[in-house]
């Protein structure tokens, strides 16, 4: 079942989750993203969902850039189980390790060139 995190932006760098969409009690949740960078809009779902009773919680997303030991923040926070994201961004392939899972593009990318006409 989809449920969604509904955000308010405060400011360029900061949102507050203001309410999520659906039970999740003893259930596991993955959060997906677009991009990761400081991870701290994600950290705030995370938090949400665990309040509400969330058994645990993942992350993924297309694009990890992880800056400034923003990795090691969210490994220390504790909240998520695993994050997953793809090789787009260099970074990514540079800090991977058991918590952070990096999946190629290339076969995905590559399957839709086979198409092109």
């Amino acid at each position: 079942d989809a449920s969604f995190v509904f955000k308010r932006r405060l400011d360029a760098e900061h949102t507050e989750v203001a309410g999520i969409s659906a039970d999740v009690r003893g259930r596991s949740v993955v959060i997906y993203d677009d991009m990761i960078r400081t991870g701290s809009s994600l950290q705030s779902a995370a938090r949400a969902y665990l309040a509400a009773g969330a058994a645990r919680v993942a992350a993924i997303a297309t694009h990890g850039l992880f800056p400034d030991g923003a990795l090691d923040h969210l490994k220390q926070s504790r909240l998520f189980t695993q994050i997953i994201c793809t090789d787009s961004h260099p970074r990514a392939l540079a800090l991977r390790d058991e918590f952070l899972q990096v999946e190629s593009v290339a076969p995905l990318l590559a399957e839709r060139l086979k198409r092109v006409p």
